[in-house]
């Protein structure tokens, strides 16, 4: 269980390293803490969730959709006034569904639950039927049934007809 100091340590922390942004894509936002010394962000990955990257020599915590929306909420009462206005600028990040970085909303059959390199997270069926396409797979098969899969449940959810 995450204690108050814990939330308190991550509020300051974002405060002064963090930020906030929307996928250009997308309706997904993502929180982001970059940092040279990965240690504080390992810290903030056993709290609550998320993934550090690497690039250019710099670490990078991140979190989108759900976790994201949680941690947000999370710290937002001990924000600075301009903190909380960056964030109050993406309205739609606290009203809009769950959905990938790239905007597919998660609806039951949309989306599978993947375990890797210890963690859990959904995969979005339809960007990765995308990414398959875009990479010239040759499994012809299985792209038409994840393809009818994701019609057929946009259908039930009333997205198309």
């Amino acid at each position: 269980m995450t204690s108050l100091l814990d939330i308190g340590y991550a509020a300051g922390f974002y405060e002064g390293e963090g930020t906030f942004f929307k996928v250009s894509s997308g309706k997904s936002c993502i929180v982001s803490i970059t940092q040279k010394d990965p240690e504080p962000l390992v810290k903030m990955q056993k709290l609550f969730g998320g993934e550090i990257r690497v690039s250019n020599g710099y670490n990078y915590w991140r979190l989108h959709g759900v976790k994201a929306r949680g941690f947000i909420l999370t710290i937002f009462s001990l924000l600075s006034r301009r903190r909380k206005e960056q964030i109050l600028r993406y309205r739609e990040f606290f009203t809009e569904q769950d959905a990938c970085p790239n905007g597919h909303v998660y609806k039951e059959g949309s989306y599978k639950i993947v375990t890797a390199s210890g963690r859990t997270y959904k995969q979005c069926i339809a960007c990765q039927v995308l990414n398959r396409t875009r990479r010239g797979v040759n499994r012809k098969v299985e792209y038409w049934e994840l393809l009818n899969k994701g019609l057929e449940n946009m259908k039930k959810d009333g997205l198309i007809n």
